[in-house]
């Protein structure tokens, strides 16, 4: 028997619309986590792809997090197995070398909020919430949320969050720096689509070079080792034809035409 599509794809003018369709609460099940998986592998390799928005069905929830009632009936073994496969899916998110937002409406929680944070921006309805819970059943975050969350938002802020698992309104998400955006929850994936839509537009080398030196920033162990990567960065842009593309459109006062090459 075939599987259910738990990942709907949408194709618009170059924009991939990534969206978790598994109701009521958009749960991360080990079969949502390879469905996503498998369309951001797509997404990257498809040369006709400039950018992804990942956002969840309805209005209620982006995603509730993991499959808890699914623990119950999991080995350590199989525990071990969906922790990696989350952290696999939520990497490949990050490292992407194309724009990446998540467009949340509703709760954004536990993995939800993992997922969300992999992202390279975040914006959300106004009604959002968001939260790492996994506390009050005696889990942790497992998918990323005590490493990304640290590095988005300050130690401080993370550890309060984590350690309490209270959830934040969206007003409160903004001023943290958790979410770049509130808005309807009618035009969140617009505002995610726009915004991976001018990014999309940009030369891909500079896009996917500028993506890895931030992660760099975060990952090397010290600000020299951080900018000798930056400095890598600088040198393979330099050797693209799209800064020479880029350098004559300034001076001649036109819209550059970026080939990725």
């Amino acid at each position: 028997m075939s599987q259910p599509k738990l990942v709907e794809t949408q194709f618009q003018d170059g924009i991939v619309i990534l969206t978790v369709n598994n109701p009521p609460l958009n749960i991360l099940s080990p079969l949502v986590l390879t469905q996503l998986k498998t369309a951001t592998l797509e997404a990257q390799n498809t040369t006709a792809v400039k950018g992804v928005v990942i956002t969840g069905a309805g209005e209620k929830a982006f995603s509730a997090g993991a499959d808890i009632r699914g623990f119950q009936r999991m080995s350590q073994e199989e525990l071990l197995d969906y922790v990696k496969l989350g952290q696999e899916t939520f990497t490949l998110i990050e490292e992407m070398k194309k724009p990446v937002a998540a467009a949340v409406k509703g709760v954004a929680l536990g993995g939800g909020n993992e997922l969300a944070i992999s992202c390279d921006y975040r914006a959300a309805s106004y009604d959002s919430r968001f939260g790492q819970p996994e506390v009050n059943i005696g889990m942790i975050p497992g998918w990323g949320g005590t490493q990304r969350l640290p590095r988005l938002i300050g130690k401080a802020r993370a550890l309060e969050m984590i350690l309490t698992g209270q959830a934040m309104d969206s007003s409160e998400a903004l001023r943290i720096g958790l979410i770049n955006r509130v808005a309807s929850a009618s035009q969140v994936v617009e505002i995610a689509t726009s915004f991976v839509r001018h990014i999309a537009r940009l030369a891909p080398v500079a896009v996917a070079e500028a993506k890895s030196a931030v992660r760099h920033s975060f990952d090397a162990p010290s600000l020299s080792d951080g900018l000798k990567a930056e400095v890598e960065g600088v040198m393979k842009v330099a050797s693209t034809s799209d800064l020479k593309e880029g350098i004559e459109a300034f001076l001649t006062k036109r819209a550059p035409q970026f080939t990725g090459k």
